[in-house]
């Protein structure tokens, strides 16, 4: 093969060949067009070392930071290249530290493979759900990643993302559109999602006003929607999703400021529930030892029957907190204690 033809390749393609040609082990993970190509075409392959040409593609993470740390590479470094060594890296340590957590590919036969990286336990089910034009429903906690896993559903399908969260203060115009003092139409993202298609995420359904939210039922359950301007058919590729913290059913200890939602609403949904994904929680953070502890005190809280909501959000933060020079106890204060009762955290405290 000729080299103008291997220049053409992607670099995974190149990376195979090389493992056909008897290659193994994670270093050809590492290694770039420039190497790879030299060596399907048999040409000598200059070692890191040679005349001082350093290529950080021919060295693994451990020879760079030698390097680094003994003044060996001083300049000329490409923090790029660097930095994709280094996720490599991190991707492999994550799988292998919990299999669980994985990285999801769609393939479909109409259009190029998605990556959608790692995600929620839930997120296959609901695709399948959505991909069935299933109108779904995903009750859950605070921080739970409800509206992240909906965006990653949407690039799956290629299809735009729409998200409008709802209020007391939400209206039948906000989900319908209006029209104007010239008597001009001004459409909601409902309506353009609705009309031409996409993902659209009804965020904090539970915390809307029960009536306004009574204009979705026709639209969900008949196929056609009226809107101020004229009557709309439900596109084929109009996806609707809910997220809500509790079931619909009223307030409960931890959401006092939930309402009621019409049954005649909530029977178009199926229902997932949408709990913590604390594997994904552990992978998200990168810091074991925090994010266990988060999720210890979580337990804790559960057990004292204490309302205090302790989010993915606490392992996350929290670990770049400490990796940019917060002490354990600031991050504490921040995530997890803020506005807490001293007595009530001492009892939590007490409890670790």
């Amino acid at each position: 093969m000729e080299r103008e033809e291997l220049q053409k390749m992607k670099t995974d393609q190149l990376r195979k060949m090389v493992r056909d040609m008897g290659y193994t082990g994670e270093r050809v993970n590492y290694w770039k067009k420039r190497k790879l190509i030299a060596i399907i075409l048999n040409e000598d392959v200059p070692g890191p070392d040679s005349d001082g040409d350093l290529h950080l593609e021919d060295m693994d993470l451990a020879d760079i930071m030698a390097r680094i740390m003994s003044g060996r590479i001083k300049s000329g470094v490409d923090p790029e290249e660097v930095r994709a060594i280094a996720e490599a890296v991190i991707d492999q340590k994550l799988q292998s530290f919990n299999p669980a957590v994985r990285e999801i590919e769609l393939i479909a036969p109409d259009r190029p493979a998605v990556k959608v990286g790692i995600q929620h336990r839930e997120f296959e089910r609901i695709l399948k759900l959505v991909a069935l034009r299933i109108d779904t429903f995903l009750v859950g906690p605070a921080g739970s990643g409800k509206t992240t896993l909906c965006e990653f559903v949407a690039k799956a399908l290629g299809l735009p993302f729409f998200m409008q969260p709802v209020g007391l203060q939400t209206t039948k115009s906000d989900l319908l559109g209006y029209k104007d003092a010239t008597g001009t139409y001004v459409p909601s993202l409902l309506r353009e999602a609705y009309e031409n298609g996409g993902v659209f995420l009804m965020d904090e359904i539970d915390a809307g006003n029960a009536n306004v939210l009574t204009v979705i039922n026709a639209a969900l359950s008949n196929g056609w929607a009226g809107f101020p301007d004229r009557m709309v058919q439900r596109h084929q590729d109009f996806i609707f999703i809910a997220a809500g913290n509790t079931y619909g059913r009223g307030a409960d200890r931890q959401y006092v400021g939930r309402n009621p939602i019409d049954a005649a609403t909530l029977d178009r949904f199926a229902v997932v529930e949408f709990d913590y994904d604390e594997k994904l929680e552990v992978a998200l953070s990168g810091n074991v030892e925090w994010a266990e502890k988060v999720q210890k005190i979580r337990g804790i809280v559960f057990d004292l029957k204490e309302r205090l909501i302790i989010s993915p959000r606490a392992s996350i933060k929290g670990s770049l907190m400490l990796a940019n020079g917060f002490s354990e106890k600031e991050c504490l204060d921040m995530l997890v204690f803020r506005g807490v009762n001293p007595e009530i955290r001492s009892r939590i405290e007490s409890n670790l």
